[in-house]
């Protein structure tokens, strides 16, 4: 059972074919920029998605909010047959329009 790593084996690989060695250090430092340059546009992506996550948070919050009050201030009682039915459409068309604001 071989005891050597994965990079050791690859290496090892490469020496029998004939392959030339690799500068690692070297070939990083030549990329430097580029590494950093991926590194920022990462972190600004995620800082993006950060952003992006929360304002539909909000959005959902300010929704459930809305939601919770209509269900809250709901008295049937107060209302005859048809008054009910009219309140009732509006209070679910509002709480609609709310969720519909919600991101999918």
């Amino acid at each position: 059972m071989p005891s050597d790593s994965f990079l050791d084996q690859i290496k090892a690989f490469g020496a029998r074919l004939g392959l030339p060695k690799v500068d690692v250090d070297k070939l990083v430092d030549m990329n430097r920029k580029n590494f950093e340059a991926l590194m920022r546009s990462a972190s600004v992506a995620g800082e993006g998605a950060k952003a992006l996550v929360e304002k539909q948070r909000e959005i959902v919050q300010v929704a459930f909010n809305e939601t919770s009050k209509l269900v809250k201030d709901f008295h049937p009682t107060e209302c005859d047959g048809r008054s009910q039915a009219r309140s009732r459409a509006k209070r679910l068309r509002s709480a609609s329009e709310q969720w519909s604001r919600a991101p999918s």
